[in-house]
């Protein structure tokens, strides 16, 4: 089972499209996963209209299993949040850093446990990167977005130092417009703020597109909704990209 977590310390920058958008696509490729809204915001929750019951607060606080927890919404497996995890953000600290690690190791049957994470660096945000074996940020190809992530660096290389473990596999475009003049400029900035932090730009860019918006008004995943389509396609190839094989062939 591999945890990934999305991070970025800016909100709105496609994290939690990125992770509905793999859970479609690892769907299709045949592999089981499910999607951790770790978000007091519940943007998870609210989207797939998962039940606030046997939220991932109760499963810290051992008011229920984490398999209990796991919801099968239209889009597919999702634990949801409840907005009252903000209070327990100031305790994810110290010994309790691992706290939502060692819950989630008890998810059984899954390939791919995504974790959608607050924006900012905190004790939920960092709890949820202790947690995974990989982190993805996602971000805008925007210079002020951009920019932001240098300021990710000394936590990240803190978490390392403690954390050895976690990878940082990359920073994925999301949002993008591959036609503006600037887009190559930005992307190349995209590739140094990588450099930056020790990791690389991810190949695959997420597009921007009208047909995700459409898949979320009709309550599906938009490799369900739209296959053919062309963001379905991005997060098909990000999951290739990642590892995730088409019914484990390579």
């Amino acid at each position: 089972m591999k945890i990934i977590t999305f991070l970025n310390l800016k909100g709105g920058c496609g994290k939690t499209s990125l992770a509905l958008g793999l859970l479609s696509a690892c769907s299709v490729l045949g592999k089981k996963a499910v999607v951790v809204d770790f978000d007091p915001q519940q943007s998870v929750t609210l989207l797939t209209k998962a039940e606030e019951k046997n939220t991932i607060l109760d499963v810290l606080m051992e008011k229920c299993s984490v398999m209990d927890s796991v919801q099968h919404t239209s889009y597919g497996d999702i634990i949801p949040c409840s907005e009252k995890l903000i209070e327990l953000a100031p305790q994810m600290v110290g010994e309790n850093i691992t706290a939502l690690k060692e819950k989630l190791l008890g998810l059984d049957g899954y390939d791919y446990v995504l974790i959608d994470c607050p924006p900012g660096i905190s004790g939920l945000p960092l709890s949820a990167v202790v947690a995974s074996n990989e982190v993805l940020i996602p971000t805008f190809a925007s210079m002020p977005v951009l920019y932001s992530i240098k300021k990710m660096k000394d936590t990240i290389d803190i978490v390392r130092t403690s954390y050895p473990e976690v990878k940082i596999r990359g920073i994925v475009l999301c949002n993008y417009e591959g036609w503006l003049l600037a887009s190559k400029a930005l992307t190349d900035v995209a590739t140094q703020m990588a450099e930056l932090i020790g990791t690389r730009l991810m190949q695959t860019r997420i597009r921007r597109a009208t047909a995700l918006e459409q898949a979320y008004a009709m309550d599906m995943g938009i490799c369900q909704y739209a296959g053919n389509s062309g963001i379905a396609y991005d997060f098909l190839s990000l999951a290739k990209e990642l590892g995730v094989i088409d019914n484990g062939k390579l």
